[in-house]
């Protein structure tokens, strides 16, 4: 029944789920997203034709547009529009579903010992489904133990062989690329995750939902009357108007 269950949510409540849409994006973050596509394209072609200078150059431009879609992202009057116009219209959409999904298993979202249940059976699937982690423990090996040390041999030998100036821009130039593939892998790292390990995710998801149940299950109608807000601090808050 849990199996049903399961892929019913996926169905159901996950189906819901925001994507991230081109268009939707603000003027300001295509117009930024562009640029860096093309600094990185250029990078690309720079240092194929060996022209260091530019290479260096389209390589802080790309850390300056990094630097300020983040800094635009998360300024005060951007994160309230996101909170307002995007987070809160899903997450009563995507409560309301589950609650729904809970009613038509017979199971009240007042039911705390059976949404408990159902937890701890997604907590013990979401640890048969955790592939990621033997991977992410044999690519470590791999790179420290075989791929770091081949990489070293055949760069010791090949820059014996260039003079000292074009040695120096050689590992300048690689060191650039690594900061710049380090930078792009940590932001992108949850889509990462979530693609390697796409029902780990799901599942953790399931049991978020439901501890979230459990947290605001004081009646059935509370959550329509939940709003979402930002203190002082800037951090994400959940607040009953009845309060």
């Amino acid at each position: 029944m849990f199996n049903l269950f399961y892929k019913r949510y996926k169905l159901e409540v996950l189906g819901q789920g925001k994507w991230i849409d081109f268009s939707s994006l603000k003027k300001y973050e295509k117009v930024l997203l562009f640029i860096l596509c093309m600094l990185l394209i250029g990078f690309v072609v720079l240092a194929i034709k060996e022209e260091y200078v530019f290479v260096f150059i389209a390589s802080i431009l790309v850390l300056i547009i990094i630097v300020v879609l983040i800094w635009l992202q998360n300024r005060p009057k951007e994160q309230k529009r996101y909170i307002e116009e995007e987070l809160e219209p899903y997450l009563n959409e995507r409560r309301k579903g589950m609650i729904s999904l809970l009613q038509e298993f017979g199971i009240d979202e007042n039911d705390k010992q059976k949404i408990e249940c159902i937890i701890e059976k997604a907590r013990a699937q979401k640890n048969e489904y955790d592939i990621w982690k033997n991977i992410k423990n044999f690519f470590g090996t791999t790179v420290q133990y075989i791929l770091i040390p081949f990489i070293t041999i055949a760069l010791t030998g090949y820059l014996k062989k260039t003079e000292m100036y074009t040695a120096i821009k050689i590992v300048l130039l690689i060191y650039i690329f690594c900061l710049l593939l380090k930078l792009l892998v940590y932001s992108l790292a949850d889509n990462i995750n979530s693609f390697l390990n796409m029902e780990n995710k799901r599942l953790q998801s399931l049991i978020n939902d439901l501890e979230d149940i459990l947290l605001f299950s004081s009646s059935v109608n509370m959550y329509d009357e939940m709003t979402v807000y930002m203190d002082e601090n800037n951090n994400i808050l959940f607040n009953n108007i009845d309060d």
